[in-house]
C-alpha cells in the first residue's frame, strides 16, 4: 500500500502526540532498578593472580606486596577496618553539566528518545534501543 509523503507526516505527528513524556522520576527509579540488577548479577568480587617476580622487586613499598599477595578482598579489608569512612564520603556536584552516554554501547549519547528519553548514539543503537530496553509509556 502506498503512503504519501502528506499522509506519512500527519500519521507521524499523530504518533507523537499519543506519546507522553516520561518525567524525571520514574526515570530515576527505572535508572535505579537497572542498577540494582546489575549489581545483583555482578556482586563477585574481582581477584586476580599477581606473578611472583613482581611481588619480589625492591621498588615496591612491603605494604603493598603484603597487599597484593594476600588473598582477601576490598570489601574484606573495610570490614577490618574500624572507623572507616568509606562508605560515608561524598564528592560535591560537579557544576559541569552531566554526561550523556549510549545506553546500548556507551559511546557519548547524542541523540535521546522521544518515548522515554534514553540516550543513543547511532541508528543501529536506536532501533536496537526502541526493540529491547524501550520503557514505552503511551497515553
Amino acid at each position: 500500500m502506498f503512503v504519501s509523503i502528506v499522509e506519512h507526516q500527519v500519521q507521524k505527528k499523530k504518533k507523537q502526540k499519543q506519546r507522553s513524556i516520561v518525567d524525571p522520576a520514574t526515570r530515576e527509579r527505572q535508572l535505579r532498578r537497572n542498577l540494582a540488577e546489575l549489581d545483583k548479577d555482578n556482586y563477585s568480587d574481582i581477584r586476580f593472580e599477581v606473578p611472583r617476580e613482581l611481588l619480589q622487586r625492591r621498588f615496591m613499598p612491603i605494604s603493598i606486596r603484603r597487599i597484593l599477595s594476600s588473598r582477601k578482598t576490598f570489601a574484606n579489608y573495610l570490614d577490618e577496618t574500624p572507623n572507616s569512612k568509606y562508605s560515608t564520603c561524598v564528592a560535591k556536584p560537579s557544576p559541569k553539566p552531566a554526561r550523556r552516554f549510549c545506553n546500548v554501547c556507551g559511546y557519548w549519547g547524542l541523540y535521546a528518545c522521544q518515548n522515554c528519553g534514553t540516550c543513543y548514539c547511532s541508528k543501529d543503537c536506536e532501533t536496537i534501543h526502541s526493540e529491547t530496553r524501550c520503557m514505552k509509556v503511551y497515553t
